[in-house]
């Protein structure tokens, strides 16, 4: 008795449904990799005016009843159409790169720390180098750590930190 081979077996050039559809996914991760990026790296990628504008309609859409995820999924497979493992590329480099601080992190921590331990002389040392800082928020950061306990310093020093990296980037 001989049993017939079935004709229907995979052949290398084809693609099992279940590899598709990782790709299908990956593709709609990809997508969605591309909604949080910023209009400016949007524009150095390679994507073409069809992608670009569900990118754009999907940033505009509220999470209400499923809309972004279906827009999520409409990139998915416009992605299909495009160069993806080009645009997957340029993303890995915009993100592996980001643009460099103007002015290192250390320097946060160093006038931070001049200004929780000397005070007014600390601020007026900030205030002559750097402009744009407000004297009257840099003593309310000082005195509110003064004050406070041990436990809510360090809350009091990361807002400090915080509004020195704001002015300072700017």
């Amino acid at each position: 008795m001989k049993i017939e081979e079935n004709s229907e077996q995979e052949t290398p050039e084809q693609v099992s449904k279940t590899q598709r559809k990782k790709d299908m996914i990956a593709l709609q991760k990809l997508g969605e990799k591309l909604t949080t990026l910023k209009p400016a790296q949007l524009e150095k990628l390679p994507l073409d005016v069809k992608l670009r504008a569900a990118i754009d309609e999907f940033k505009r859409l509220p999470n209400s009843r499923g809309a972004r995820k279906r827009q999520a999924q409409y990139i998915g497979r416009l992605m299909r159409n495009s160069d993806s493992q080009a645009i997957n590329e340029a993303v890995e480099n915009t993100q592996s790169n980001p643009a460099k601080p103007k002015i290192p992190i250390k320097e946060y921590e160093l006038w931070c720390t001049r200004i929780l331990q000397q005070g007014d002389a600390g601020i007026t040392l900030l205030l002559e180098g750097h402009v744009g800082f407000e004297r009257q928020k840099l003593r309310q950061f000082y005195l509110e750590y003064g004050k406070s306990s041990e436990n809510k310093r360090p809350q009091v020093e990361k807002k400090l930190k915080t509004y020195l990296e704001q002015v300072l980037r700017i």
